[in-house]
């Protein structure tokens, strides 16, 4: 059965409400697809669910995390600490701290939409959470995905609208924002956008100034030809 397929089953057992079994096919198919966005996101909402009413205990998240913890703790593969990441993760969806952990893996293994499904799953679970905000945003700005970035980055602000990062973030989406809608492809920063624009007015000022220079020019012929 390849992701995909396991992604499908996950979402059919989630509407059903089995949120384990839910969460065990995504798990899944994030061993054969460590990038598969959907399939990371869709584990933490089902982990979400599945202790919606009742989290598990302190014990509980620690005795059915010793195997995960135990292989987290004797690999140096990135893929298999995400792995080991993930089945922590499934017995406590809202760890913080696992959550940034995994997406900075995810970014190290050049799996940005992983990584992005990461920052997602610690936001779902800690809606206050404003460095996962930034940390979602940046990856989707990277990627090009300018209405998700600027989406993130306005609930962002929302939640800290005096932190000066969250403000450059979003000024930056922004811009790049305004440039794919008006056109301004070279844009990545504001700044950069202010050049382009400032790069524009200058050539039209020019076209501006030859159109005059040679409507003048034209003018003299007549005169003389006219004498």
């Amino acid at each position: 059965m390849n992701a995909e397929k396991l992604v499908e089953r996950a979402k059919m057992e989630a509407g059903r409400r089995n949120y384990p079994g839910a969460v065990e096919y995504f798990l899944q198919a994030l061993t054969i697809d460590p990038g598969h966005r959907e399939a990371r996101r869709g584990a933490r909402e089902a982990a979400l669910k599945q202790y919606e009413n009742a989290y598990p205990s302190g014990a509980a998240r620690f005795l059915g995390g010793i195997g995960p913890r135990i292989a987290l703790a004797l690999t140096r593969d990135r893929r298999r600490r995400m792995e080991a990441i993930e089945k922590l993760l499934a017995n406590d969806p809202r760890n913080r701290e696992l959550g940034m952990r995994l997406g900075a893996l995810a970014e190290a293994e050049n799996l940005p939409l992983a990584a992005a499904a990461a920052y997602e799953g610690v936001s779902l679970g800690n809606p206050q959470d404003v460095e996962s905000l930034k940390a979602l945003g940046r990856v989707l700005h990277s990627q090009k995905l300018i209405d998700e970035a600027i989406a993130v980055m306005e609930k962002a602000v929302a939640l800290a609208p005096r932190d000066a990062e969250v403000q450059r973030l979003r000024k930056d989406v922004a811009a790049d924002g305004y440039a794919r809608d008006a056109g301004f492809s070279g844009a990545k920063t504001t700044h950069d956008l202010l050049k382009d624009r400032e790069h524009s007015r200058q050539l039209e000022k020019k076209g501006r100034i030859v159109r005059g220079a040679d409507d003048l020019a034209a003018h003299a012929a007549e005169a003389r030809a006219a004498a």
